[in-house]
């Protein structure tokens, strides 16, 4: 499916019905926007609750990887630290790939 619009005067944009009535997305919705190599791409934002699972199960991947026996020291506060100072790094590399582009 493939609809056309308008970016406003003020940098908003109308996602077409038959596009939101298929994603489900209502007044309200929280999305995602992201970058690739075609283009923005608009996804469905995961709730807090799905962030948080998500972080709990890379950091247990994490320790996994890391090869930590049961008697090993946790996790500390400064590796979730690193991860998350890595992470803010990737995405404002991405945001700097945009702007290379010449595109806002």
């Amino acid at each position: 499916m493939e609809e056309h619009t308008v970016v406003s005067s003020k940098g908003q944009v109308v996602i077409p019905k038959a596009l939101r009535e298929a994603f489900g997305w209502e007044h309200g919705t929280r999305l995602t926007v992201a970058v690739d190599e075609s283009g923005i791409v608009l996804r469905t934002a995961p709730t807090k609750k799905a962030r948080v699972e998500a972080i709990a199960k890379g950091l247990q991947s994490l320790s996994g990887m890391l090869g930590q026996a049961q008697n090993s020291p946790a996790i500390t506060d400064d590796d979730i630290a690193t991860i998350v100072r890595a992470r803010a790094l990737a995405r404002n590399s991405v945001r700097g790939m945009v702007k290379a582009k010449g595109r806002p």
